[in-house]
């Protein structure tokens, strides 16, 4: 799970990183202290989840879940906050969660195991399930591997990099494959 932790103090910031990487195996989890570094990261990187403070010196977090939101539009956004009165703002951004400072570590724990969008690990697995299952569907429907790739207008190499597990592609391409293979995103994540 890739983390983003965002807050204008920096010792917020580590206490927030440290509780959740002890409260999510594997999570991978970078700290910024800077709005504008924080949106360059974010613009480079992959991000499940964002927690971020809502009263910071150059942007509000309001208007960096947007800026997020559109980039991301699956990223979950978690607000921490000392200012409850912020609570009503953030469900405009239909943010996944909003915690009170300091960080409680059982409410954090409750918010990310409910998060609006559920993360789902790409691990090698699922990388060789969903390998086989284009394969299968593509073969079911007696395509062939350079007509699925005319038809998401991309090259040869990357549907067979695809079927031989060494690519995995991102959510918006799997909507197109299983879109044109005519079969669930389920069918093709199982």
């Amino acid at each position: 799970m890739e983390v983003m932790v965002l807050d204008d103090k920096k010792l917020i910031v580590r206490d927030v990183v440290r509780c959740v990487e002890k409260i999510v195996d594997g999570a991978n989890c970078n700290g910024f202290s800077d709005e504008y570094e924080a949106l360059e990261f974010a613009r480079n990187n992959s991000i499940d989840v964002a927690i971020m403070d809502i009263d910071m010196p150059n942007m509000n977090g309001i208007d960096m879940a947007k800026i997020l939101i559109n980039l991301k539009p699956n990223i979950n956004i978690i607000f921490l906050t000392g200012h409850k009165q912020y609570a009503l703002d953030s469900y405009k951004v239909l943010a996944s969660g909003f915690l009170l400072k300091p960080v409680d570590e059982n409410e954090l724990k409750k918010v990310m195991n409910n998060l609006r969008h559920p993360v789902r690990e790409n691990n090698e697995l699922d990388a060789e399930k969903i390998s086989a299952n284009i394969t299968k569907y593509r073969k079911n429907i007696n395509m062939s591997i350079e007509k699925l790739a005319q038809q998401m207008n991309c090259s040869y190499q990357t549907v067979y990099r695809w079927e031989k597990g060494d690519r995995t592609p991102d959510l918006f391409a799997l909507v197109d494959v299983a879109k044109i293979l005519n079969v669930s995103i389920d069918d093709l994540l199982s």
